[in-house]
Order: structure tokens, then C-alpha cells, then sequence
């Protein structure tokens, strides 16, 4: 199997590759700098690793050519980026955060080439836990009581630098129910005024596009928990 790693930073890159190879891993392994190379460059055959920190790095038109990719993808990053892993309407084979163990990479890999959809330990246990646990895990900061779906969008359109008007044109809605639900979400995570509510919702982004993306396919998501029952 062709394997290409598509790295945003040289020496973790170099650092994974090294592990494979001393692993004794019999696969063919390429480095590449997306950034240098564009994605239209690509082998149709080849399998695919993307570092989810250089699809910040890249601009829209690379990233929808990789999701037009038609092989497997093993997505690699952050519990918070795994919004990714909807994005790429579930083309990806997993989803493997940086934290976890080296092993549970070359579980990711033999199922990369079963083309299945892998999630590792940490991913699982991740959305296994409930909806207050996993705002807490992913926004490291204690919550009152657990944002709804709809308070989770509002703190997204915040991060768009939509004003409570613009979000109240943009749903259909009144003035008075958006900054109603503005007040909501600053109780329960104990936010003081405007800016305090926008900084957090900044400084949060990826946590709560992935939150909202957990949401969005509770299907897929109850169905990934089902088949590692046990």
C-alpha cells in the first residue's frame, strides 16, 4: 500500500514516519508539504494521512479537491477537529487524535486498508459521554448546565461576527429571542458581558463546530458507539 502524509508541521511528520518505519510497517511512505504540493499532484491510488492542522493552513479549493478524493482518509488531529471527520462525509476511514498511544495508529492503519471506518480509544470514549461532558471536555470549562443545539449555532454565528440583529434577520427571529438566548448561554458557562461571551466563542471556535457536527449526525455517531460495544 502507497501511504502520503500530509503534515503541517515538519518534525511531527518526520517523527511519525520514523515510528512507522521502526515498527517494521511494510508500507511505502511519502512526505509531503501541502503547502509546497498541491493536492491535484496526488496518485488516485494512493492512501491517504492528513494532519488536520494543515487543513487550517490551507484554502477552500484544496480542501474540496481532497474531498472529492475517492480513496480512504485517515484523519489525524485533535478531539476538536474531528468536526473534520463529518466534513469529509465520513470518506474518511478515522479519526485518530495526536494524544493517544502510538498502537492505536496502526489499528488505524490496518483498518485504513480495510477501508472502514476507524475512531480510536479516545475519540470513542469521547462521544460515548454525555452532552454535558463533552462541552466540558471540549471547552475545558465548567458549564452551569449543558448548551442546547441551538445556543451551540448562536456562538457560532458569534465566531461568523454576526451581530444579534443579523442572526435575528438570518433565522427569522426577534431581537429579543436571540439576545434572550445570548443570556442563556453566558449563565450557564458564567460569562460576564458581550465581550466575555464573544472571546469565549473565539477563542472556542473548533470545539464548537465540532460539538454542533456531533449534533448534526447523532446517527452516525449512535451507530459508531453501537459497533464498539463490548
Amino acid at each position: 500500500m502507497d501511504l502520503t502524509l500530509l503534515y503541517a508541521n515538519k518534525l511531527e511528520g518526520e517523527a511519525l514516519s520514523y515510528a512507522i518505519q521502526n515498527k517494521g510497517y511494510h508500507i511505502k511512505l511519502k512526505h509531503m508539504d501541502f503547502r509546497a504540493q498541491p493536492p491535484v499532484s496526488l496518485h488516485k491510488s494512493l492512501f491517504l494521512i492528513i494532519d488536520t492542522n494543515l487543513l487550517f493552513q490551507m484554502n477552500r479549493s484544496k480542501i474540496d479537491r481532497l474531498f472529492n478524493f475517492p480513496d480512504c482518509i485517515l484523519l489525524l488531529g485533535r478531539l476538536s477537529h474531528l468536526f473534520w471527520f463529518f466534513k469529509f462525509n465520513y470518506k474518511s476511514s478515522g479519526f485518530i487524535s495526536k494524544k493517544e498511544e502510538v498502537h492505536h495508529f496502526y489499528t488505524g492503519l490496518n483498518e485504513l486498508q480495510r477501508k472502514k471506518i476507524f475512531l480510536s480509544k479516545k475519540v470513542i470514549s469521547f462521544i460515548k459521554k454525555d452532552n454535558y461532558s463533552k462541552q466540558k471536555v471540549m471547552f475545558n470549562h465548567d458549564l452551569i448546565q449543558h448548551l442546547t443545539k441551538t445556543e451551540l449555532e448562536i456562538m457560532s454565528e458569534i465566531t461568523n461576527r454576526k451581530t444579534t440583529q443579523q442572526i435575528a434577520d438570518n433565522w427569522h427571529r426577534s431581537h429579543h429571542t436571540i439576545n434572550n438566548h445570548r443570556k442563556n448561554i453566558s449563565k450557564k458557562l458564567n460569562l460576564n458581558g458581550i465581550f466575555g461571551l464573544t472571546k469565549f466563542c473565539f477563542d472556542k471556535s473548533n470545539a464548537i463546530k465540532t460539538l454542533i457536527s456531533l449534533y448534526k449526525n447523532k446517527e452516525t455517531v449512535d451507530r459508531l458507539i453501537e459497533n464498539t460495544q463490548g
